[in-house]
């Protein structure tokens, strides 16, 4: 039962509907993880490919694409088509990509 899943993991049924729904953009990692060890399964399979690359250190992945590419902050920033504020937060991971912005920035140049 959902309720029963959702308090297993420590979220509400509705937020747990949502998941299962696919409504929801983001999924939290620690939810994801405990999702994983309750139905056995790898948590890659619980995971659409934003979610995925947020999962798996999206600041270190960001900061290494950027400097394979040998550019700075700013260069980079204007190369992807945002601020280098935006850049230097998700590099430092004090905010999250959304999913809009994945897709513009990095989806099929980031694994």
């Amino acid at each position: 039962m959902q309720k029963e899943v959702a308090a297993l993991v420590g979220i509400s049924e509705g937020a747990y509907m949502g998941l299962e729904k696919a409504v929801n953009e983001y999924y939290e990692k620690d939810v994801v993880d405990k999702l994983a060890a309750l139905f056995h399964i790898p948590v890659q399979d619980l995971l659409d490919e934003y979610n995925a690359f947020m999962y798996s250190d999206p600041a270190k992945k960001i900061r290494e694409y950027r400097m394979s590419l040998g550019l700075g902050t700013e260069r980079f920033a204007r190369k992807i088509g945002t601020s280098d504020t935006c850049v230097r937060s998700w590099e430092n991971n004090t905010k999250l990509i959304s999913r809009k912005s994945w897709e513009r920035c990095f989806k099929g140049r980031i694994k």
